[in-house]
C-alpha cells in the first residue's frame, strides 16, 4: 500500500479562489462515508483507522466562493483524488502549495513527488 503524508493548500488557478462555493462543496462532501464536516469548514475523514489513513482540513470561503482549502493527509492517492473530486469539479483548474516550504505545484507533479511509482521507492527497475 502506497500511503503518503502531506500538508497542502489547494487554491484556484493562479492562486485565486476555487470555482466552488462552500455550500456546494459541503453538499458533495456529505456523500463520503466517515467524513465529518463542521459548519465552520473543519473536516476529518477517517478513511481506515487500521492503516491510519485519514484526511483533515479546513474550507475557507468569502461567502461566495472557496478561497482555498488547507489539507493534511496520510492516505493513498485514490483517497485524495476522491476528496478533491467532491471539493472541485473534475475539470476545474487549481494549484497546490506544499507546506511548509510554499512550493507551488500542479496536480501531476504533486502526485508523482508524493506517491512515486513503487519501482522508484524500492530502488528496483520496472520490468
Amino acid at each position: 500500500m502506497n500511503v503518503a503524508s502531506f500538508e497542502i493548500h489547494l487554491a484556484g488557478e493562479g492562486g485565486g479562489p476555487l470555482p466552488s462555493g462552500f455550500d456546494e462543496a459541503a453538499a458533495r462532501m456529505a456523500s463520503i462515508d466517515r467524513l465529518d464536516l463542521e459548519p465552520d469548514g473543519f473536516f476529518v475523514w477517517m478513511i481506515d483507522a487500521a492503516s491510519n489513513r485519514q484526511l483533515s482540513g479546513m474550507l475557507y470561503d468569502d461567502g461566495r466562493r472557496l478561497q482555498y482549502v488547507h489539507l493534511r493527509g496520510n492516505c493513498l492517492w485514490d483517497d485524495l483524488q476522491q476528496l478533491l473530486l467532491q471539493i472541485v469539479d473534475h475539470d476545474a483548474a487549481f494549484c497546490i502549495t506544499r507546506l511548509p516550504d510554499g512550493q507551488l505545484q500542479d496536480l501531476q507533479t504533486f502526485k508523482s513527488e508524493t506517491w512515486p511509482p513503487r519501482d522508484q521507492t524500492s530502488g528496483t527497475s520496472a520490468p
